[in-house]
């Protein structure tokens, strides 16, 4: 009898350094694995990247048929900002590969209405309460003020929303790095498209459509995107990003009918390197 217990001792000890060395070893890898990895530096001046609707010689009478995506993009979100009234609708979700706990419900929205942008981006995770955050902000036009919004999220994409913080457009670019009005938070010009085809084109219900696809560079496009994630999901660095591919139509007015992202990157949470991939569909209103 003693020496079965001995026996089962030894054997208890032994399976529980082997789980601990295991564990130590899984973290101590990914922790490695993330240190290696080449880290973006976006320390670099974004408006270097950036092309405006003056850079693009737009003429108003034509069509997208000769527009690169990039061109396309830049004059569609012009048109965008003119009009009196917009909703844009979106909402996807985010992979993790570890299954359905692992995954992140995404809803992003903005309207236009009375002078006012109203936008909201939320994020939800069933398990882990510090992703289950919203960030929004209200964007008077006339008086260039932002009522800003953290707030806590639901699984149907709601949001408490604490006591808003009012602030200038310039606290608003100087902490986000864009101006309030861009709903879109990459920055999309042909300084940072990889991929910068002409259209496709269909017709739908006597509607003449284009479709254009972008593949944008994973750092020079990202600077404004990777600082509001890792400030929304609360991270010690910025997400490395492997992979963006940025879909959208336009109407023959270069109207935004929608638009379709899907992105691939890296973050280091909890003592593991986490792969997330992010598909995500906007349907724009007027």
């Amino acid at each position: 009898m003693m020496r079965f217990k001995k026996i089962l001792k030894y054997s208890v000890t032994t399976l529980l350094i082997i789980v601990l060395g295991g564990t130590i070893g899984f973290f101590s890898g990914n922790f490695i694995a993330f240190k290696i990895q080449k880290k973006p530096n976006y320390n670099f001046d974004v408006e270097a990247y950036t092309e405006s609707i003056l850079d693009i010689d737009f003429n108003e009478n034509e069509t997208p048929d000769l527009r690169s995506a990039s061109d396309a993009f830049i004059i569609a979100t012009h048109i965008l900002n003119t009009k009196d009234y917009y909703k844009i609708i979106g909402n996807g979700i985010m992979d993790t590969g570890l299954g359905k706990l692992g995954s992140m419900k995404l809803w992003g929205n903005a309207e236009k209405i009375d002078n006012q942008i109203h936008t909201s981006i939320v994020a939800y995770n069933k398990v882990i309460s510090k992703y289950q955050v919203g960030l929004r902000y209200d964007y008077d036009l006339l008086t260039a003020r932002i009522d800003f919004y953290y707030g806590k999220s639901y699984s149907d994409g709601s949001a408490d929303w604490d006591i808003p913080e009012n602030i200038s457009v310039d606290e608003y670019i100087n902490e986000w790095g864009l101006h309030p009005s861009n709903f879109f938070t990459y920055t999309i010009s042909s300084k940072t498209a990889i991929r910068n085809d002409l259209p496709t084109v269909s017709y739908e219900n006597g509607e003449k459509l284009y479709h254009y696809s972008l593949l944008l560079d994973t750092r020079t496009s990202v600077a404004n995107y990777a600082t509001q994630l890792k400030k929304m999901s609360q991270l010690n660095n910025y997400p490395i990003f492997s992979y963006i591919q940025f879909d959208f139509t336009l109407n023959e007015n270069f109207d935004l009918q929608n638009v379709y992202i899907n992105e691939k990157y890296s973050i280091y949470i909890f003592g593991v390197l986490v792969k997330c991939e992010a598909n995500i569909t906007y349907d724009f209103i007027y």
